[in-house]
């Protein structure tokens, strides 16, 4: 365990992991960065070096990642990183564990309002924008400031984004980070289109619908 100033860490830990669809294990180098009340940050690095990293952020979705929720993406986004993260040198996913509802609560009490999200989203038939408004919640309440800390902390400024979202690209950019964004689209059903739909027309995501 080592301390510093604005975080702690653990590990490193040696994890296998198995990419979906294929026979493939890949063995990545874990840490955990742990910034007290201001969130919790798995970092998974894959073999390699580069000297602009693919790189993607993924925010907690308890019911995606864990019981395979269709109404969102998450999960299909979480095994296409792994995916190509697996295929190139060097790159890094980083698990955001306290950003479930798009990080409007603590590590506290995100899981209480990622359920009441959804229940209002059921409750009233509305889409994942107008429920958080409607609990008077920010639609997105991320920052990236720990983010670029973790990045700093292992000497990367130039990186390959994987995401749909401009404001993260716009984020990086302001921060004089050389960003280059990738992709990242799953596919679209009759259980996901609701959110997706809201996430481009009303948050401006780069999706394909």
């Amino acid at each position: 365990m080592k301390e510093l100033k604005k975080y702690t860490t653990y590990g490193p830990i040696s994890l296998p992991l198995r990419v979906v669809k294929t026979s493939k294990i890949v063995e990545v180098e874990l840490k955990l960065y742990d910034f007290q009340n201001n969130g919790r940050y798995h970092v998974l690095r894959f073999p390699g070096n580069s000297s602009q990293p693919i790189i993607r952020i993924e925010s907690a979705c308890t019911f995606a990642m864990i019981y395979g929720s269709s109404l969102c993406d998450c999960r299909q986004q979480l095994e296409m990183s792994i995916k190509i993260l697996s295929e190139q040198s060097g790159g890094i996913l980083i698990y955001c564990i306290d950003e479930n509802a798009r990080g409007i609560g603590t590590k506290d009490d995100a899981y209480k309002k990622h359920i009441e999200v959804y229940m209002e989203e059921q409750k009233c038939n509305v889409d994942t924008v107008e429920a958080h408004i409607r609990l008077g919640h920010p639609v997105d309440g991320r920052n990236y400031n720990n983010i670029v800390t973790i990045l700093e902390s292992i000497n990367i400024n130039q990186i390959k984004l994987l995401s749909n979202n401009p404001q993260r690209i716009d984020f990086f950019n302001k921060r004089d980070m050389l960003v280059e964004r990738i992709p990242l689209l799953a596919k679209i059903d009759k259980w996901n289109r609701k959110e997706l739909t809201a996430k481009k027309e009303k948050m401006g995501h780069l999706l394909k619908l």
